[in-house]
């Protein structure tokens, strides 16, 4: 999975790997675990990288201590750079329903479950549903999706992988 952030409970600590600054200049990281032992290691998302003159890489952190120390630690947003978007006015956080673990890749296919899926958002008060992997082999039900959706108080959101815009 992208390195983005990885969270461990170790000997007591717990420890919250991740990566800041990742800008698509320099490629971003992928953790890989060795089965069985604590060794983790960071391997670049692509294979080659080929650079000359200066550049700079995202930032790796390490945040290690209780949990709270791990989860009010600001590090991973100290180190990012300023945002390049001066009006983000157009940003609405919020909970997302995301109906992965309901089938995985054929609930993101089915325009059925995926409207049970935003009435249940819509019945939570939860402003989006996230539409996961696998979607885009039936992406023929994602209008009528959103304006189903719509109708209910749900933004859609379409998970697409970086390797499809790469």
């Amino acid at each position: 999975y992208d390195m983005g952030m990885f969270a461990q409970h170790t000997n007591g600590a717990r420890v919250l790997l991740a990566e800041s600054g990742v800008d698509g200049n320099y490629s971003g990281g992928s953790f890989t675990h060795t089965q069985g032992t604590g060794r983790f290691t960071v391997a670049l998302a692509d294979a080659q990288i080929a650079r000359s003159g200066a550049f700079t890489t995202a930032w790796r952190t390490a945040a290690i201590g209780s949990t709270a120390t791990v989860v009010e630690s600001t590090l991973v947003d100290d180190v990012a750079p300023a945002s390049k978007i001066s009006d983000t006015s157009w940003i609405k956080p919020g909970v997302a329903a995301w109906p992965w673990l309901d089938g995985m890749v054929a609930t993101q296919r089915d325009l059925t479950k995926l409207k049970q899926w935003a009435d249940y958002a819509s019945s939570q008060g939860w402003p989006y549903l996230l539409v996961d992997d696998g979607w885009k082999a039936n992406q023929a039900i994602i209008p009528e999706l959103v304006t189903y959706a719509r109708d209910r108080g749900v933004r859609i959101m379409l998970w697409y992988h970086w390797q499809d815009l790469d």
